[in-house]
């Protein structure tokens, strides 16, 4: 099982969706049939195979707003969910045929996603940095304390980020073919600001990967955002806010709490889930 991939958005607690356009649905990188031909989102060719669930059995633990959910959602034993007049949760024909609210059968109150511990390497080397300050990583384990330069992968790396991460502009995090990138963070806050991260034609979700420690607590992605990987942070509060002309979040994504903001598009890459079993557990679903 990948414990860092669970059922597409997920949290612990709270997830809170206020926004008038705000997005969340799916594709499959590895079918050209529900991706572009480089085996990226492309809205003609998404899939309604997202879940947002929370564990959380409370009054509202999951506001949809006036979101549009291209797929299930789910709270734990005993929650409720609250959708506005224009919120939409369903599959691909519930939204084109001018519906309203939650289909039948698309939600449910038993949601078990598992939050296991990170297991996080020691120690690594200081990173190469070239003339501009980009961190140049290769294959290895590397440490720095506060991340706030532009990274380029051209290896096999993982980073562990101790005090700070702040990063934007357009080229953040580049990863050159076949390269990949596990980060593990310390720092209380993460904020990713507008830029792209792992998003050059072809990239993959599964490359970059985003461990957040205990002591890591809050993480926001604001603006015009494209961001590709996987997020795994069980102790923070996720924001996601803004959204421009950037396709915002592409990927999978466990945290503590979730809130959405602005007109922030969010789309699961179901090829993720063909790496091993979900980390997570609906019981069963009402649908044909």
């Amino acid at each position: 099982m990948k414990p860092d991939i669970g059922p597409g958005l997920g949290a612990k607690g709270t997830i809170d969706m206020n926004g008038n356009k705000l997005s969340v649905d799916s594709f499959d990188s590895s079918d050209p049939n529900y991706s572009d031909a480089n085996g990226m989102y492309d809205k003609n060719e998404r899939k309604a195979g997202v879940t947002v669930a929370t564990n959380l059995g409370i009054n509202d633990a999951l506001d949809v707003g006036n979101a549009d959910i291209w797929g299930h959602v789910a709270t734990g034993p005993g929650g409720s969910i609250d959708a506005l007049k224009n919120g939409l949760v369903g599959d691909a024909a519930w939204h084109s045929g001018g519906n309203k609210g939650v289909e039948s059968g698309y939600s449910s109150t038993d949601a078990d996603i598992p939050f296991p511990p990170i297991m996080a390497p020691a120690s690594g080397a200081s990173p190469p940095v070239d003339a501009s300050g980009n961190l140049l990583l290769g294959s290895g384990t590397y440490e720095i304390g506060a991340l706030t330069a532009n990274i380029v992968v051209t290896g096999h790396a993982t980073l562990i980020v101790r005090t700070s991460l702040s990063m934007k502009g357009n080229d953040a995090i580049v990863l050159n073919p076949g390269a990949t990138l596990n980060l593990y963070v310390y720092a209380a806050s993460a904020t990713f600001g507008s830029g792209s991260y792992n998003f050059t034609t072809g990239s993959r979700a599964t490359n970059l990967r985003y461990y957040g420690m205990p002591s890591n607590t809050s993480i926001s992605f604001n603006g015009n955002t494209s961001f590709e990987g996987v997020l795994y942070a069980p102790h923070a509060d996720l924001s996601m806010s803004g959204g421009g002309s950037g396709l915002n979040f592409c990927g999978s994504a466990l945290t503590k709490s979730v809130s959405m903001n602005g007109s922030y598009n969010f789309h699961f890459d179901e090829a993720l889930l063909k790496e091993a079993s979900p980390g997570y557990v609906i019981v069963s679903w009402n649908e044909i």
